[in-house]
């Protein structure tokens, strides 16, 4: 037996058009001094710096403007999938 559901927002999880609508809703994006990149429904920011300090305020300030964005698309960012990685060339100072 079918069941009837009524989406109050977005499109269902899976659907073929969802990513692409994604985009198209997204393409829209801030200028940020960070480097954004975007697959399907998933954001990144990237920046490089020799000092992590400046790393960290840079994100952070891009982050924050980004997450402002999307939220007066009433879109949000999902914390539990946020995650920060530091890659480095020297492993003496690892």
């Amino acid at each position: 037996m079918d069941q009837v559901m009524t989406l109050q927002d977005g499109f269902p999880h899976g659907s073929v058009l969802a990513p692409l609508l994604f985009n198209i809703y997204t393409s829209d994006l801030p200028i940020i001094i960070s480097r954004k990149y975007a697959y399907a429904d998933d954001l990144a920011i990237m920046h490089a710096d020799g000092d992590w300090k400046a790393v960290e305020r840079m994100l952070r300030k891009d982050l924050t403007t980004v997450s402002e964005h999307l939220q007066t698309r009433k879109l949000k960012l999902s914390t539990t999938k946020t995650v920060s990685e530091v890659f480095h060339l020297s492993n003496k100072r690892s």
